[in-house]
């Protein structure tokens, strides 16, 4: 799940833990218990919103020490989200340069459970804390908010994946698109993988 935002004040070379949290919609995130939230991580990409594109690097200076957050090799950024340092608010630093805007892409990326066979409602979990926590953040406009419907998983090539009775076959690249079905929810059959996929995006 992405959203595109456009932050309102420009990012300078430090800002407040809270407050950047703040702007990003990731501050009750922080304050969600982990049950709640075990199975989503917040991705952040951020890039100057004019200008050519450059690599943004932040810094947390939390008083046990500096906490360096570099790209992954997607470009992704995953942010340290803690109660213990949203309660410090230490300041972030960032090597945009001041008075420049930041566009920031907000993706919630889902996790599996552990292993290669688990139950169906277990296999979706991450389906329901996404949902639960974009209604949440989205209040009065809910309505508008985007619901995960289930998960795309990319396996690095053809893959199988046994749903009770089913078997679902993913393309010739390994993508294997799987939509939460309400009637499965219910009767919870056993889903076994071939293999763990690479990588899990939420499908909307």
């Amino acid at each position: 799940m992405r959203l595109a935002l456009l932050l309102s004040i420009a990012l300078r070379l430090w800002s407040p833990y809270q407050t950047l949290l703040g702007n990003l919609h990731l501050a009750t995130f922080v304050k969600l218990p982990e049950a709640e939230r075990s199975r989503i991580t917040p991705l952040l990409r951020l890039t100057p919103a004019e200008g050519p594109p450059r690599a943004i690097t932040l810094v947390i200076r939390a008083k046990g020490g500096d906490i360096p957050i570099e790209a992954q090799r997607d470009g992704a950024l995953v942010l340290p989200l803690r109660s213990a340092l949203f309660d410090e608010n230490p300041p972030v630093m960032t090597s945009l340069p001041d008075g420049i805007k930041a566009k920031v892409t907000l993706d919630l990326r889902p996790s599996l459970p552990e292993g290669v066979s688990f139950a169906y409602a277990d296999f979706f979990t991450a389906v329901d804390q996404a949902n639960r926590y974009i209604r949440g953040e989205a209040g009065f406009l809910k309505f508008m908010a985007p619901k995960m419907k289930g998960f795309v998983l990319h396996f690095k090539e053809a893959r199988t994946v046994q749903v009770g009775e089913t078997m679902l076959t993913s393309d010739e690249q390994g993508r294997l698109k799987i939509m939460l079905d309400d009637d499965l929810l219910k009767t919870n059959p056993q889903v076994t993988l071939e293999e763990r996929p690479q990588s899990v995006d939420f499908a909307d």
